[in-house]
């Protein structure tokens, strides 16, 4: 075990769970917040585009 510690996120919404685990002393939170909102744009720009 590392014996770090993590806040952890969880979201679910039709039918889809994402859980989200952040180290609770980062010092680079905006950034890492950042790359998660461009990861889940991508990925819901691209199911958007399967429906269509």
């Amino acid at each position: 075990m590392s014996g770090i510690a993590y806040q952890q996120i969880t979201e679910e919404k039709n039918g889809i769970k994402v859980v989200l685990e952040f180290p609770t002393h980062s010092e680079q939170t905006d950034i890492l917040r950042q790359e998660i909102k461009s990861v889940l744009s991508c990925v819901l720009r691209e199911q958007l585009q399967k429906i269509s």
